[in-house]
């Protein structure tokens, strides 16, 4: 939607029938005008902690197509809704884990 230009008023200046100046708004320190509301959602009391991204792995269509593929199998025999692909990712490295002898890994939240 498409802004409108604020309309000059004419400054009276104490003048009978206007001094004829013409005065334009003056927005606030923000760039608004001071009734206009703030744009977004509000600020949360208590934001959430960001998670570090700790993996990054690249691949191609196929590749992505089956892990997506493997993400819906384990949504099911797990009995849940949907599966992301890095919850594919957690149950491969706990297996791993496990056939390694290795420690489990933690829970990632």
């Amino acid at each position: 939607m498409a802004r409108k230009k604020a309309s000059p008023k004419l400054d009276p200046s104490g003048v009978p029938g206007g001094g004829g100046r013409l005065q334009t708004p003056t927005p606030t320190t923000t760039g608004r005008s001071s009734t206009s509301r703030p744009k977004g959602r509000p600020k949360s009391a208590t934001p959430k902690k960001r998670r570090p991204v700790n993996l990054t792995v690249r691949g191609g269509e196929d590749w992505k197509a089956w892990l997506e593929s493997a993400a819906v199998v384990l949504a099911r025999k797990k009995g849940v809704g949907k599966f992301d692909v890095s919850d594919v990712i957690d149950v491969a490295l706990g297996l791993f884990a496990r056939e390694m002898g290795i420690e489990p890994p933690p829970e990632r939240y």
